[in-house]
């Protein structure tokens, strides 16, 4: 997956990613639950998405769609050179 640094470094984190979601649904469980605050002190609960950890790995959504991307257009040219 060297041509896709983004999506090797996701998997490289897979094991934490996941530790990080399954400690954060253990909380919500204990009744423990995240907010955002605002400037007036005023808290909207936060749902610990899988986008939100992987900001916090450091993995850059935009970067990571356009390797998606580049995946699915290599693969449309695979199907177009072999048809």
């Amino acid at each position: 997956m060297t041509d896709y640094p983004e999506h090797a470094k996701l998997e490289r984190l897979a094991a934490e990613r996941i530790m990080i979601t399954e400690f954060t649904a253990w909380l919500a469980d204990q009744g423990v639950h995240l907010v955002r605050s605002d400037a007036a002190g005023n808290s909207q609960p936060v749902t610990v998405a899988d986008g939100l950890v992987a900001k916090f790995l450091g993995i850059d959504a935009t970067v990571l769609e356009a390797e998606r991307r580049q995946m699915f257009d290599a693969l449309y040219d695979l199907t177009e050179t072999a048809a």
